[in-house]
């Protein structure tokens, strides 16, 4: 079918010397969209869940990281301005927001950046 009627075989005369029906055209059309239809559901279902493991893994290693450090314990959600400073400077949309990444992955730097904070709020 594709190397007599296929408009993307090589060296083939144009126009075809044998043209396919509507109908067959027609076939063509919806089994393509329902192949694309399955691999566009498949591709947002795996990142939707790779979105939600890494959210977990990053919940669990903050756990971790954050419970058995010497450094001052604080909320995310206590310093609620700061972060939002912290995410208009790296702003991306649609992704993690910066300030949570960066308590969850590096909370040593969180802290650093934080007490720089609340030092310059205080020199003010």
């Amino acid at each position: 079918l594709r190397n007599q009627r296929g408009d993307i075989s090589h060296g083939r005369a144009v126009p075809k010397d044998v043209q396919s029906s509507v109908s067959m055209a027609f076939l063509s059309f919806q089994m393509a969209e329902g192949i694309v239809s399955y691999m566009l559901d498949s591709f947002y279902r795996i990142s939707e869940e790779q979105k939600i493991s890494a959210t977990k893994e990053m919940s669990e290693h903050s756990e971790i990281s954050n419970g058995d450090s010497d450094l001052e314990q604080v909320k995310y959600d206590g310093n609620a301005e700061f972060n939002e400073l912290l995410d208009q400077d790296m702003n991306w949309d649609g992704k993690l927001k910066y300030s949570q990444a960066l308590f969850e992955l590096y909370y040593e730097d969180y802290i650093v950046r934080l007490d720089a904070y609340r030092e310059s709020l205080e020199e003010e």
